[in-house]
């Protein structure tokens, strides 16, 4: 069955590749970014602000939230991460 997904990060290394993939299972993707792309698949947002482009969510299935967790250190173990 095919299905309706939206992508935060998709324009990122990983998430162009997820996207990619969905794309290729027939599935229609939509790409939520802080970047400005010309993409008509691609939706902005701006989190500082709290913006974003609400035609990115209708007729969504699922959403993938990519979130990239870096700091001065190589990666920690993500077990030791607090999510709020």
């Amino acid at each position: 069955m095919k299905q309706n997904f939206l992508i935060t990060g998709g324009s990122g290394m990983i998430g162009s590749e997820i996207i990619n993939q969905l794309q290729q299972k027939g599935h229609k993707v939509k790409n939520l970014s802080t970047r400005k792309l010309s993409d008509p698949n691609t939706f902005q947002w701006n989190p500082s602000k709290h913006e974003y482009d609400i035609q990115a969510f209708e007729n969504v299935n699922y959403i993938n939230i990519l979130l990239v967790l870096y700091s001065n250190e190589s990666f920690k173990n993500l077990s030791e991460v607090k999510y709020s």
